[in-house]
């Protein structure tokens, strides 16, 4: 996944590069974000890091999480 130019990042936000925070995450995945809080707390989801009270995800551990989630279809 290409996020060089992906507008779901909020650039005028300063944060390591290559992270995001969760509205920004949850925007790009589609997901509103209480339910990435809720999957933090019960420890299922995207990893993440704190810094501080700082959330932040990780783009290339977000990718990994997201194919290593792939269900591969039934077959007969």
């Amino acid at each position: 996944m290409n996020h060089s130019e992906n507008s779901f990042i909020d650039r005028t936000t300063p944060r390591p590069c290559g992270y995001v925070n969760t509205p920004e995450i949850a925007r790009f995945a589609g997901l509103h974000p209480t339910t990435l809080v809720k999957w933090r707390n019960r420890r299922v989801g995207p990893p993440f890091t704190r810094l501080g009270r700082k959330v932040l995800y990780s783009l290339e551990a977000f990718d990994v999480w997201l194919r290593d989630s792939e269900q591969k279809p039934l077959t007969k």
